[in-house]
């Protein structure tokens, strides 16, 4: 579409490495951040019923595996409908507007999902659709997008596994032990 359709350049559509230093250093910052919410969210019972997404991934690591290289595709092709196709498309129309424009449909394919995942899903798509503005890439925002949803999912399933369900340091400490 991008080539024969719009006759425009793949970059111009995100499909570049950008500014990898910034994508890779707010990449890492985002992660380390998450990570103490993440944690904190699998306790929640939306959460514990719901990740990770295929709940025969609970109980085989092959699956879980498989599952996560699923998880990956999708979020490239995901991630470059939002942030790439959607984002870059209507940038020279809108300007910094377009990142609220593929907002909207970003949290409406959200729905029905756990509230938290949902409201998060405002903030996710600001968030990911000016970082493929500043980086000129949707990459960065598949990397995040996916380690945030493997992290869930490691998670959700070593929660499942040890049965501990707590938020507290000591939880992680009991975790870790039962692992």
């Amino acid at each position: 579409m991008i080539l024969f359709v719009h006759r425009g350049k793949l970059k111009n559509f995100g499909i570049a490495l950008g500014d990898y230093k910034l994508g890779l250093r707010l990449t890492f910052y985002v992660i380390l951040l998450f990570l103490p919410v993440l944690w904190f969210v699998s306790s929640l019972d939306g959460f514990i019923l719901t990740q990770p997404h295929l709940q025969q991934a609970k109980f085989n690591w092959n699956v879980l595996i498989i599952y996560e290289i699923g998880m990956l595709i999708y979020m490239i092709g995901w991630e470059f409908i939002w942030r790439g196709y959607m984002l870059f498309g209507l940038e020279k129309r809108f300007g910094y507007y377009a990142v609220f424009i593929q907002m909207i449909p970003f949290v409406i394919l959200h729905f029905g999902k756990p509230e938290l995942e949902t409201f998060g899903a405002i903030f996710g798509a600001i968030g990911l659709g000016i970082l493929a503005f500043k980086t000129r890439s949707f990459i960065y925002c598949v990397l995040i997008h996916f380690l945030v949803m493997l992290s869930i999912d490691l998670i959700s399933v070593l929660r499942h596994r040890t049965e501990v369900y707590g938020i507290g340091f000591d939880s992680l400490i009991e975790l870790i032990k039962r692992i």
